[in-house]
């Protein structure tokens, strides 16, 4: 990090090691690069790799299918895509047209969406 003075390379090095990662913790794609890389791109596919694999565990375990989903609440507090997260959800997994979907953020501001298929 030629950009930061050697008192704050130190400093960052002493909050990295109290931080109790290492070697084997896992962080997100984004955050494997110095500085860290926080696109819109990185920030999307980190959350798909979260939602999506929490999903199919979900739908694996219950044996529910997506078209029986009536409701589809999604929340994630910093990153507030378009279209919402909930509506990225929809898509992947064909749920029905008439799904009630709300994306919850920033808090808790609530954003009721009407589906719109990409195809």
């Amino acid at each position: 990090m030629p950009f930061l003075d050697p008192k704050s390379k130190e400093f960052r090095l002493r909050i990295l090691e109290g931080s109790g990662l290492g070697e084997m913790t896992c962080v997100p794609p984004a955050l494997h690069y110095i500085p860290p890389d926080p696109s819109m791109a990185n920030a999307r596919a980190e959350a798909e790799l979260v939602i999506f694999s929490e999903i199919d565990a979900l739908f694996k375990r219950t044996g529910v299918q997506p078209k029986d989903i009536d409701i589809l609440i999604v929340n994630c507090s910093q990153f507030s895509p378009a279209p919402s997260l909930s509506v990225i959800v929809i898509n992947k997994y064909k749920m029905r047209s008439n799904i009630k979907s709300f994306y919850l953020w920033n808090g808790m501001h609530c954003q009721p969406h009407r589906y719109r298929s990409s195809s």
